[in-house]
């Protein structure tokens, strides 16, 4: 999410270090103690009075380039995805992420559902308001309806978190899988029992 926000000012004409101070602003205010609900609220307020068909238009192009730079995925997370797709294994993303970044990762790792965060607009303009944000409990919530919708044996089930707010999600499901090496992750990836994919 702030590499397409560092493009987006980048697109704008921002001066590099006006975006790299954009940017950092969110992991200061992660750094203060605000809440990740709180940080998701700060990054979409930011997206008020641009255009919906514009910001979608630099999803794709922020894909491609992160793509071809090799920074994008997680890549043991992206083998197990792609080894799961090719054996018909339906396959939602849940993020606090929106549309312009999650579609065409979805389309790139074979995602069927992707349950993220809603941006409200008017016509073709976002707002700077949520209608939906898929952070926290909201994730598990997701997970457990998508999984009933689907009528899924939720013993099959299988959910990737690298953050403290992914719990829910990860408890979701039948095998939670912690990615990274977040302390308070890794400690609850051990009182779980959850499986862990290190980042060297």
């Amino acid at each position: 999410m702030f590499s397409f926000l560092d493009r987006i000012l980048l697109t704008q004409g921002w001066h590099p270090q006006d975006r790299q101070y954009a940017v950092d602003r969110f992991h200061r205010l992660a750094e203060s103690g605000q809440s990740r609900e709180r940080v998701n609220t700060a990054y979409y307020r930011g997206f008020a009075e641009l255009s919906r068909q514009w910001v979608m238009q630099q999803g794709n192009e922020w894909f491609t380039e992160s793509a071809a730079e090799g920074t994008l995925f997680h890549k043991p997370v992206l083998e197990e995805l792609e080894e799961l797709r090719d054996t018909g294994t339906v396959i939602a993303l849940v993020s606090g992420s929106f549309e312009a970044c999650l579609t065409p990762i979805a389309n790139a790792v074979g995602a069927s559902h992707v349950l993220g965060s809603h941006p409200t607009t008017n016509g073709d303009i976002y707002t700077g308001q949520l209608q939906t944000r898929m952070i926290g409990r909201a994730k598990g919530e997701a997970a457990t309806n998508l999984i009933e919708h689907l009528k899924l044996d939720p013993n099959l089930t299988r959910a990737y978190g690298d953050h403290p707010s992914d719990a829910a999600l990860l408890r979701a499901v039948s095998e939670g899988v912690v990615v990274g090496n977040n302390s308070e992750m890794l400690r609850l990836a051990y009182r779980e029992g959850w499986r862990v994919l290190p980042i060297d």
